[in-house]
């Protein structure tokens, strides 16, 4: 019986020295700095740390596009990830956010990024898929990472047309955002970032009493995704938008590039 016991109190010390690093893991942060903006970030892994070292080199047009907001504005962050640019919005524009993020490894750190930031009152979280049509259907994901992209929803396809790495899913809820603003009451948007790797298009298709309220939309389009670009295209010209300027294409062998969409009536 002592060996026995002897052998329990060793596993309880391995047990709790397990969950000590597990918490140094998960509480640990870092702090970034941009044009006098402080912000603080949950990296529990190197993805996550590494979105927050690259906060002003990664995307600077989508950074630029934040700070020529109009100050109070109302900002929908599709496909928000871990709020890199939530936070930045309601920090540097005290902008209130609708961040929409469906992914389970996401959501969490997320809403550890707002309160790191004491946001809680700016950034609301809508854990909800979007889509083109109201219901459940599958999410997703190539990578179980927290803070990982790469996921679908509804769709076999990602950011490029082709078939996805379906490494984790399950069945979600998918709603339109007409739908959202209809029956959730949220406020119409001054701006929206739409970047979801795929079907920006299909959410578009299911905002189109929606969208046309908003000042800029900026989209991220894969232009060898004919579906999604023509669509894209098709959906906000009709909407009466215009295409301002795209930025910097993210990879050199893939056409992907944010677009900054003007409302012409506003």
């Amino acid at each position: 019986m002592n060996i026995l016991k002897k052998i329990y109190n060793r596993l309880r010390r391995l047990f709790k020295i397990k969950e000590w690093i597990i918490n140094k893991i998960i509480n640990s942060t870092r702090l970034i700095k941009h044009k006098g903006v402080s912000l603080h970030f949950a990296i529990p892994n190197d993805l996550c740390d590494y979105r927050a070292r690259s906060f002003s080199t990664k995307e600077p047009d989508t950074l630029r596009w934040i700070e020529s907001f109009n100050d109070n504005c109302i900002f929908w962050d599709i496909g928000a990830n871990i709020g890199v640019y939530s936070l930045y919005a309601a920090k540097a524009k005290n902008a209130t956010v609708w961040a929409f993020e469906p992914s389970v490894f996401n959501i969490e750190f997320l809403s550890r990024n707002i309160n790191l930031n004491k946001l809680n009152e700016k950034i609301f979280i809508l854990p909800v898929a979007l889509n083109n049509r109201i219901g459940f259907n599958m999410m997703k994901h190539s990578s179980t990472a927290w803070g990982g992209a790469l996921s679908a929803f509804d769709k076999e396809y990602g950011y490029d047309g082709k078939s996805i790495l379906n490494l984790f899913s399950y069945n979600t809820l998918g709603l339109t955002l007409d739908f959202v603003v209809s029956e959730l009451k949220i406020p119409l948007p001054d701006y929206i970032k739409i970047d979801v790797d795929g079907i920006e298009h299909l959410i578009l298709e299911g905002g189109v009493n929606s969208i046309k309220y908003a000042k800029q939309i900026l989209l991220e389009i894969n232009e060898d995704f004919n579906e999604q670009s023509n669509s894209a295209f098709e959906i906000l010209t009709s909407c009466g938008f215009t295409l301002k300027n795209k930025g910097d294409y993210h990879h050199p062998k893939i056409n992907i590039a944010n677009q900054i969409w003007v409302n012409k009536s506003n």
